[in-house]
């Protein structure tokens, strides 16, 4: 029973978490952060929160549908993930960078196509190289 319950933890784990990390969709960067305002643009942009919103949805989610808060804020509690993710989507339309918020299948079908080799995750060594206002626009 013990080992059971381990096995769906860790495929729970895994389909939650590093699905929100590995898709086409998501670029991995390649060089150093240069400054606050980059280090806060990558978080979001290399990161995707599930839906969600109920207290059962977010257990169900590990908590994983408020990833983007989490990379931002690692310190905060669970109440201020949900509480602050209205003002982050807010700032993020403000500044135009991307707030990818999905389903957490729809996410895990896009990171078994890396998996597959049927996509590559873009590598990119910097913020500008995606799109170069973005780095000003956190600032």
């Amino acid at each position: 029973t013990v080992i059971m319950a381990e096995l769906i933890h860790n495929a729970q784990t895994f389909i939650c978490i590093r699905s929100s990390h590995s898709a086409p969709d998501l670029p991995l960067f390649e060089s150093d952060v240069n400054d606050k305002a980059e280090y806060y643009v990558r978080q979001v942009l290399s990161t995707v929160n599930y839906n969600g919103g109920t207290d059962l949805t977010d257990i169900l989610h590990v908590w994983t549908n408020y990833h983007i808060e989490h990379h931002l804020w690692a310190r905060a509690t669970l109440l201020q993930f949900q509480e602050s993710r209205q003002a982050v989507k807010q700032a993020c339309a403000a500044h135009n960078i991307p707030y990818i918020q999905q389903n957490v299948f729809k996410r895990y079908w896009m990171m078994s196509k890396i998996f597959t080799n049927l996509h590559r995750q873009p590598v990119i060594k910097a913020v500008q190289d995606i799109h170069p206002a973005q780095t000003n626009a956190a600032q």
